[in-house]
């Protein structure tokens, strides 16, 4: 967010608190941090600055949330509440009151146990939900945070806004709307297929973001989504040939697709039914043993999702012994390591990555302000702005949505999957 409009929401907060209308959710927020400071023992000004304390964000210098990086890296977490502890550790940074990125986790997590809805604003059609890390970085990171602090998920809410009309729909509708106009489109899927490479990394991609969805926002991402991903893209519903195209553009793009839908499956999020398993379990073996490992996140760096494949395999009719002995060397040779040991060490590398991370949630109401920088006031002639965004306070909720939106864009120059030697 551009720095003028983090000191205009500040402003705009303050002047809220001034007014004693029947319903000033700012004011009565504030009283109440200001009484819960007050009763820890802080001293009077510091606890009325704090608990008007209303915008958060990355540590200046620093860059996004780390929900997508936690997200994509599945090997190296269990539990989703370690994704919602990256977003706090990273977002918890005071802007406003006289402070500029200041650490301030304490009164942030209060924050957040406040939270009954966290909103996001859509007003055009080049940029979506689903075909940037972005929403669901920040909107997603937000609700899990919201999740982790107050014991239940805030509503989650978009406001989708084209020309004159505008309206406000849950996130699982504005998903599945999504879903079924682009991502389940044959129209779609033929105009990326035309692209070649390019065109089969934005299928995979699509499903990569729906499982940021499904981590960050469980109860928006149903059965029924991931079930139509496996009819469309694994069984060629439309019978467009997809498999092939695949074999000759980017077949590591198919192999990390069926990968994000075992994960789903490996991680109890997607009760998919037996014989879907197996199929995928095969589809992703095949892949392996044909193309060698897609090295990305996912796939050859989480021994855990090739032990839950070798297990599937394992079951007789699924696919030969032979090709399950040969699934387990390629995978062994781009790893560096027997898959029984990666297992292990993995396992022993979580539980220290957690701990780490636990201890990086600063408890209390703990604020550091070493490098504090001291701004410049707005100019008086922006008193009617300050009106206009009364109306957008909602805590943390306005500075997520405003912030998403104007990321206009993401990196279209990521790693390309690496293939490794079969």
């Amino acid at each position: 967010m551009f720095p003028q409009m983090l000191l205009l929401l500040d402003r705009a907060v303050r002047r809220a608190a001034l007014l004693r209308d029947a319903e000033n959710f700012v004011a009565l927020n504030a009283q109440l941090l200001e009484m819960a400071l007050l009763k820890e023992g802080m001293d009077e000004a510091r606890a009325r600055k704090l608990s008007l304390t209303r915008v958060f964000s990355e540590e200046p210098g620093s860059y996004g949330p780390g929900v997508s990086e936690m997200t994509a890296n599945t090997g190296y977490w269990k539990d989703s509440m370690d994704v919602a502890r990256v977003f706090i550790n990273r977002t918890g940074f005071a802007f406003g009151q006289g402070m500029w990125g200041a650490r301030a986790q304490g009164i942030y997590r209060r924050n957040l146990g406040m939270v009954d809805v966290a909103l996001h604003s859509i007003s055009s059609n080049v940029y979506r939900a689903l075909d940037n890390d972005d929403v669901f970085g920040y909107l997603g990171g937000l609700a899990l945070a919201v999740k982790k602090e107050r014991g239940r998920f805030p509503e989650v809410k978009v406001v989708r806004s084209t020309g004159k009309r505008a309206w406000v729909e849950g996130i699982s509708t504005t998903l599945g709307q999504e879903m079924a106009t682009r991502y389940f489109n044959p129209k779609w899927i033929r105009g990326m297929m035309k692209e070649g490479y390019a065109g089969a990394r934005e299928m995979d991609k699509f499903v990569e973001y729906l499982w940021g969805w499904q981590v960050t926002t469980p109860f928006a991402v149903s059965q029924v989504k991931w079930m139509e991903a496996f009819r469309v893209y694994v069984k060629d519903r439309y019978h467009l040939g997809l498999r092939g195209f695949f074999d000759r553009y980017n077949p590591w793009a198919y192999q990390a697709m069926v990968g994000w839908m075992l994960e789903a499956i490996r991680k109890g999020y997607w009760k998919a039914p037996e014989k879907v398993k197996l199929a995928l379990a095969r589809e992703y073996a095949v892949s392996v043993v044909q193309k060698g490992v897609a090295c990305c996140e996912h796939t050859c760096n989480n021994p855990f999702l090739h032990q839950f494949v070798t297990n599937l395999l394992s079951i007789p009719g699924v696919v030969s012994p032979q090709v399950t002995a040969r699934f387990k060397k390629v995978v062994e040779r781009a790893t560096g390591r027997p898959l029984e040991r990666g297992v292990k060490e993995r396992i022993g590398l979580m539980k220290r990555l957690a701990r780490s991370l636990k201890a990086k949630i600063i408890k209390g109401m703990e604020l550091k302000e070493e490098k504090e920088k001291k701004e410049p006031a707005p100019s008086s002639s922006g008193v009617s702005w300050f009106l206009l965004l009364l109306s957008f306070i909602m805590a943390l909720m306005v500075v997520v949505g405003i912030r998403s939106q104007i990321r206009h864009t993401y990196d279209q120059s990521s790693i390309r999957p690496r293939r490794s030697s079969p």
